[in-house]
């Protein structure tokens, strides 16, 4: 038989946006202590944007046929 104490809401938790703000560290503090309660596995993910690093112009990034000024 199942408790209210056995549930678990989650299995697993995705932290998105990860960054230097203090909005991401609490995020990450509350999903960290969301995983350790439902046991449940924590993902977290950022995204870069790889033409700024690789040095690809703004017009690339605006595509073929953009303009910038």
């Amino acid at each position: 038989m199942m408790t209210e104490s056995t549930l678990k809401n989650y299995n697993r938790i995705l932290v998105g946006g990860v960054d230097e703000s203090q909005t991401a560290s609490l995020a990450v503090d509350r999903a960290i202590m969301m995983a350790k309660t439902d046991e449940a596995k924590l993902i977290i993910a950022s995204v870069i944007n790889d033409r700024e690093i690789m040095g690809v112009s703004k017009k690339a990034i605006l595509g073929f046929g953009g303009g910038y000024s």
